[in-house]
């Protein structure tokens, strides 16, 4: 997928669905009074929010229901005024409704249909492109967020243990950045290296997340020097659990593991490392990854 663009509007949203009582497949879709459409739900990102959190508060707001997202969907463009315009879209599975309903300022009527409904009902031939492409995706996914640790104090500058040095300034406002993304994913374990850099890292995730924290040496640099299949198998056993999971580590084996199943999806990018407090999201089902995020912490 894209990674975040700058000098346009971002905007973000995506096709809310749930089971029936039958067992099949429905998506929500919103009537707007104002322009008289009906549409997916979407918006803007608030300053300093990333797309991800965007995307799931803007569907929550529209339609009322709290949801985690899944695997990418697609971006659409156009102009504003003249001013380009991004809107990027995820599957959002729906978890219950929030109690206060939708935001009738902006929406009249919510609606849940068949995918194949909603495509004839829905206003704007975008909409109906991302409905599509949801149609063929396999959405029951459980992520696995591969996070690499914030921004710490440079191996230069540093004379103590490796495994000791704190976080920068910048490194504690990539943590801060990264508390409301994490809650989108529905997240139910949190796992760290046990560097400080990465303690420093995921500690306050799994606070704001209400778990406990799982601190691990077998993911520390150190140990992935000595023994490298011992981090693997430590990897291995969370990528196989049916369960949502977040690892904070280190580039070397955490951008290793992004190179291997980019390669299985036909994947081309140059650079597959990951910057201080980035995370790959790669949205997996049983043993297969079926898409894969990026998460730039600037």
């Amino acid at each position: 997928m894209l990674r975040d663009m700058q000098d346009v509007i971002q905007a973000a949203g995506g096709v809310l669905w749930r089971k029936n009582l039958e067992g099949e497949i429905e998506i929500a879709i919103i009537h707007r009074a104002a322009y008289d459409d009906w549409s997916l739900p979407k918006g803007k990102a608030e300053g300093g929010e990333s797309l991800f959190s965007c995307a799931s508060r803007e569907i929550e707001e529209e339609t009322g229901y709290r949801n985690y997202l899944g695997p990418f969907l697609g971006d659409t463009f156009y102009t504003v005024e003249g001013i380009p315009k991004m809107v990027r879209y995820w599957a959002a599975q729906m978890i219950e409704m929030n109690g206060n309903g939708f935001d009738q300022s902006e929406v009249d009527i919510c609606n849940w249909l068949s995918p194949e409904k909603a495509i004839k009902k829905l206003t704007m031939k975008d909409d109906r492109q991302i409905v599509k492409k949801f149609i063929k995706l396999r959405r029951d996914t459980k992520p696995l967020v591969l996070l690499r640790h914030a921004k710490a104090v440079d191996r230069r500058n540093w004379d103590g243990d490796d495994g000791d040095r704190p976080l920068t300034d910048k490194g504690v406002k990539q943590v801060a950045n990264l508390l409301q993304t994490m809650k989108v994913f529905g997240i139910s374990e949190v796992h760290s290296s046990d560097a400080i850099r990465c303690l420093d890292t995921a500690r306050p995730i799994a606070e704001a997340l209400g778990l406990p924290l799982i601190i691990s040496k077998e993911l520390s640099e150190y140990s992935y020097s000595r023994d490298e299949k011992m981090t693997s198998k430590y990897i291995k056993s969370l990528y196989e659990k049916n369960e949502a999971i977040l690892i904070c580590g280190h580039n070397p084996y955490l951008s290793k593991i992004v190179k291997k199943f980019a390669r299985k999806l036909h994947m081309y990018k140059e650079d597959f490392s990951l910057g201080k407090g980035d995370a790959f999201i790669l949205h997996r089902t049983g043993a297969k990854v079926l898409s894969i995020d990026h998460i730039d912490n600037l």
